[in-house]
């Protein structure tokens, strides 16, 4: 092999290199809020009763804690939750991570473990009709 061709193949394993150590690595976190993907909470939101907008006002007020990933809202009526006076949170896997994050978002609530395996959500969100004030316009 002749230097001259030493000097092609130095130069293209050295060219490769630069393109492999300057590739981006993947992360394993969500790059728009920075939190880890293993941290992230699956949250439902469910009015039960006859308040227009209430799950998707709490919706909104949950999407802005990083931590909290809310994958449905909707209703769902049920006469004896809509008369509470207070948020509800259902824990449904046994773990509270983003209990925290759901009162700071839409303010005090009962927490109630309540495992329920055909749910793939980590909490259900409760809320109370008055949320919708606690809304920004």
């Amino acid at each position: 092999m002749t230097t001259r061709s030493r000097m092609r193949w130095l130069s293209v394993i050295a060219a490769l290199a630069a393109c492999h150590s300057s590739a981006p690595k993947p992360e394993a976190s969500d790059a728009a809020s920075g939190v880890p993907e293993s941290r992230r909470v699956v949250v439902e939101v469910i009015n039960p009763g006859d308040a227009v907008g209430l799950a998707r006002s709490a919706t909104l007020l949950l999407r802005q804690q990083p931590i909290l990933d809310v994958v449905f809202f909707g209703n769902k009526r049920d006469s004896a939750l809509a008369n509470r006076k207070r948020n509800l949170i259902y824990v449904r896997r046994g773990d509270t991570t983003g209990v925290g994050a759901v009162i700071k978002a839409i303010g005090d609530a009962d927490v109630v473990e309540l495992a329920d395996p055909a749910r793939f959500v980590d909490l259900s969100v409760i809320p109370v009709a008055t949320i919708g004030t606690a809304i920004p316009h």
